[in-house]
C-alpha cells in the first residue's frame, strides 16, 4: 500500500513538472569542464522535429560565474537540417546590461541566461536537426563559462 501511494505521488509530481514547461520541445545543457571553454570545444545538440507547421523559438543557454570578465560572448553557430544542408551564423550574446550588471537569473555566483537566437522559425523538414556552436572570443580558453546549452520551444505567440 505504501509503495503504490509513493508511486502515485511521484507520478503526479512528474506530471506537474512536465506541465510547467509545455512549450519545450528540446533542452540540453553541457557542463564546460573546469569552467574554461576552449575555442575548439564544440557544443553539439541534436533534436527531432515532428511538426513542420508549428513555429519554434531557438534559444542559447549560457551559465557564467560572477568573475566572467566580459559583457558578452560571441558564438559561431551551425544548424544542419536532416538533408545535410547547413546554415551558419555569428551571434553576439549580451550577458550584462549597460551598467555592467549581469543579466539572467542568479544562483549564488552563477548566472543563467536564456538568449533568444531565432523566433518564430518553421523547420521545413521532419527529422533530426543538429546545432553546433563554439565560442568565438579570440581567447584559446574562455574562463568562467560553466555550462552551455540549447533550447527549442514551440512559439506560443
Amino acid at each position: 500500500m505504501k509503495n503504490s501511494a509513493l508511486y502515485i505521488f511521484l507520478s503526479v509530481l512528474s506530471l506537474m513538472f512536465l506541465a510547467c514547461d509545455k512549450n519545450r520541445v528540446f533542452e540540453q545543457n553541457i557542463t564546460v569542464e573546469g569552467g574554461s571553454w576552449a575555442m575548439d570545444n564544440m557544443a553539439t545538440f541534436e533534436f527531432e522535429i515532428t511538426d513542420t507547421l508549428a513555429e519554434y523559438n531557438i534559444l542559447i543557454n549560457i551559465r557564467n560565474r560572477n568573475d566572467y570578465p566580459y559583457s558578452n560572448i560571441y558564438l559561431f553557430l551551425q544548424l544542419t537540417a536532416p538533408d545535410g544542408k547547413k546554415a551558419t551564423d555569428t551571434l553576439n550574446c549580451l550577458l550584462t546590461d549597460e551598467k555592467g550588471r549581469f543579466l539572467g537569473k542568479s544562483a549564488g555566483n552563477l548566472w543563467d541566461n536564456r538568449i533568444p537566437y531565432k523566433w518564430g522559425v518553421k523547420f521545413p523538414m521532419l527529422g533530426k536537426y543538429k546545432v553546433n556552436y563554439i565560442q568565438a572570443m579570440r581567447h584559446e580558453k574562455l574562463e568562467a563559462i560553466t555550462d552551455v546549452g540549447l533550447r527549442i520551444e514551440k512559439n506560443s505567440k
